[in-house]
């Protein structure tokens, strides 16, 4: 521990990407033409150490609304404000809707100086992720606990972030301690949290060091820094970072997963965002009355929603054994995906009334089977399969279809028809539609 934490401290100014007092505080811009997501992308440092997508035509969506209560600007490249379904929203460039029920989120640390928050939640800010630190050993962020403490007494929610130094798992179980430390010491409960506590993964510059390059790498860093905040109680974790990172070297299924909050200055965050909760950091340059100077610009909110009485179906898929598990609950959903399990997302959205769509779990095979038919629930009780109750409702007109894999004994249920013909031109048997959903 205590070499460790001596290596920590040479991470100081103009070591520390994200709050150095050198290249980006002066307007360095390093820019590398990037391939592969369609067309030229230009990636350029920020003043705040992270990384931008460029490019694209400007444009405005079909679904706009010129008013807004948010005080962020739109970004420059055409994403835009707006509403949907009655709620403010934020829309790419070509209209396609990124997200309903959206607040505007300012990202902040002592680079801000001083802010005046009552200020800027005056003017319309609706939340904040604030830096706590960074690296291991380092301490507190020099504004993080003032930060904190004033969206507390304002009532502005708040997430946290730490900038990452890690290179290897240990190291990353030190960041991990270490955040946890902060985090009690500055009082921060997990109820507290209206956003995540993020792991923020970018290329940094370390004198006598070098960042991690390769996926299998990252995916060791990241499980041992969840592994220290969930054994704390933290457990509504993510990843931030940008799309170049996330298509090279945090190019993984389980980080993508925990992915919730990416860095993207263009028409589109060029991310396919696995969860239903997603942040989209668009723009550097924001202008907010209490904060000088420029501040990074976020549209947080949810994909989808679910009227009253509906609820979100979550899929999410366990590389070990190969089953995709079902659940409403996001907490669970939350929890296995922090594991290691692949979160995919919502799958569909069930009705406030309906059929009873049961869940039972299979104490031999270890793996859970969902059934609208009451005897097929109750005749597996002779098999040891355990009755877990009724877990949502049928009723629609999407259909849910069910495929049964013969070599494993699991099945797969999918409103996807593609993939159902998939699966079954594979070899899984179809069992027709297991039951319907309100929509997805």
């Amino acid at each position: 521990m205590s070499e460790v934490k001596s290596q920590a401290k040479q991470q100081v100014e103009g070591k520390d990407s994200d709050s150095a007092g050198i290249t980006g505080r002066e307007g360095f811009a390093r820019q590398s033409t990037l391939r592969g997501f369609g067309h030229d992308q230009v990636r350029a440092r920020t003043e705040s150490g992270r990384y931008l997508e460029a490019g694209g035509t400007l444009g405005q969506g079909t679904n706009a609304a010129p008013v807004r209560s948010v005080a962020l600007q739109s970004s420059q490249y055409g994403a835009h404000w707006g509403t949907y379904s009655g709620t403010q929203a934020f829309f790419q460039a070509d209209g396609t809707l990124f997200a309903q029920q959206a607040k505007g989120v300012v990202d902040v640390s002592q680079w801000q100086g001083n802010i005046n928050w009552e200020a800027a939640r005056n003017s319309g800010v609706e939340g904040a992720i604030i830096r706590i630190g960074y690296g291991w050993g380092n301490g507190f962020d020099t504004q993080a606990i003032r930060n904190i403490n004033e969206c507390k007494r304002l009532g502005i929610p708040f997430g946290i972030y730490l900038y990452s130094y890690a290179y290897d798992a240990g190291t990353a179980s030190a960041e991990g301690r270490g955040t946890v430390d902060l985090l009690k010491r500055a009082g921060i409960r997990p109820a507290d949290l209206s956003y995540p506590v993020y792991y923020d993964l970018e290329p940094w510059v370390w004198r006598g060091h070098a960042h991690p390059t390769t996926p299998v790498v990252y995916d060791g860093i990241v499980n041992a820094w969840d592994t220290e905040l969930q054994a704390a109680g933290y457990l509504n974790l993510s990843v931030y970072s940008f799309p170049y990172y996330l298509n090279t070297a945090l190019n993984t299924g389980g980080i993508h997963s925990r992915t919730n909050w990416v860095a993207s200055y263009g028409p589109t965050p060029l991310f396919s965002f696995p969860n239903n909760d997603r942040c989209w950091q668009y723009a550097n340059n924001g202008q907010v009355k209490g904060i000088s100077g420029n501040v990074d610009v976020n549209a947080c909110g949810v994909a989808t929603t679910a009227s009253n009485g509906e609820l979100h179906i979550y899929r999410v898929y366990n590389p070990n054994s190969g089953e995709h598990f079902l659940t409403s609950n996001p907490v669970e959903y939350h929890q296995l995906s922090a594991r290691g399990w692949n979160a995919e997302g919502v799958a569909w959205v069930s009705p406030a009334d309906g059929a009873p769509v049961y869940r039972l779990y299979s104490l031999n095979e270890g793996y859970h089977l969902y059934t609208m038919n009451s005897y097929e629930y109750n005749v597996l009780t002779r098999y040891r399969w355990r009755q877990e109750g009724m877990s949502w409702r049928s009723g629609g007109a999407v259909p849910v279809y069910r495929v049964y894999n013969p070599n494993s004994g699991q099945h797969l249920f999918t409103i996807n028809s593609n993939e159902r013909n998939h699966l079954v031109g594979l070899g899984w048997r179809n069992e027709g539609t297991a039951w319907y959903a309100a929509r997805y």
